[in-house]
C-alpha cells in the first residue's frame, strides 16, 4: 500500500478557508513580508490589472513591488462575498486546487474610502509541511469597478 505524503493530500474547503483567511489577515495588516511568505517559493505568479508597460507580476521582486504599492494605504479591509464551499474548490491534481470567487477591497487613505469590486482565482499547492501555498493568484476588477 502506497503512503500518502503531505503534498499529495487532497485540499479541502476548510484548508482553502484557512489559507484564504491567513492571506486576508496579512493584507489587512499591510504586512508585505507576511503576504509574500504565503506565495510558493518557485514559480511565484500574480496576475493583476497591469498595463502592457508593466506586463504581469511574476517573480518575488515584482510581487513585492505590487504589494508595497497596493498596501500603502491607511487601512485595507478584504471582504470575501461568500464562505468557501466544496463547489468553490476545484481539484487540479494531488495537493493542487483552484479557488475562484469575488472579493471587495475597502481602501482608506487621505480621508477617502473606496470599494474595489474584484474577482479572483487562487491556485493552491500543498507544501512539504502540509501548508497551502499560493502558486498562482489572478485578480481583476469586475464591471462594478471602484466606487
Amino acid at each position: 500500500m502506497a503512503t500518502v505524503t503531505a503534498p499529495d493530500l487532497p485540499i479541502t474547503p476548510e484548508d482553502v478557508k484557512h489559507a484564504r483567511d491567513t492571506w486576508r489577515a496579512a493584507v489587512e495588516a499591510r504586512d508585505v513580508g507576511a503576504v509574500l511568505a504565503l506565495y510558493a517559493g518557485d514559480g511565484r505568479l500574480l496576475g493583476t490589472l497591469d498595463t502592457a508597460d508593466t506586463d504581469r507580476r511574476q517573480r518575488s521582486y515584482r510581487i513585492r513591488d505590487y504589494f508595497e504599492q497596493f498596501l500603502d494605504r491607511e487601512e485595507i479591509r478584504v471582504e470575501f462575498r461568500r464562505t468557501v464551499t466544496s463547489e468553490d474548490v476545484v481539484a487540479l491534481g494531488p495537493g493542487l486546487a483552484a479557488y475562484v470567487g469575488y472579493y471587495d477591497f475597502v481602501l482608506r487613505g487621505g480621508g477617502i474610502e473606496e470599494v474595489a469590486k474584484a474577482k479572483f482565482t487562487f491556485v493552491y499547492r500543498r507544501g512539504e509541511d502540509g501548508r497551502l501555498e499560493i502558486l498562482i493568484h489572478n485578480s481583476g476588477l469586475t464591471p462594478e469597478g471602484v466606487r
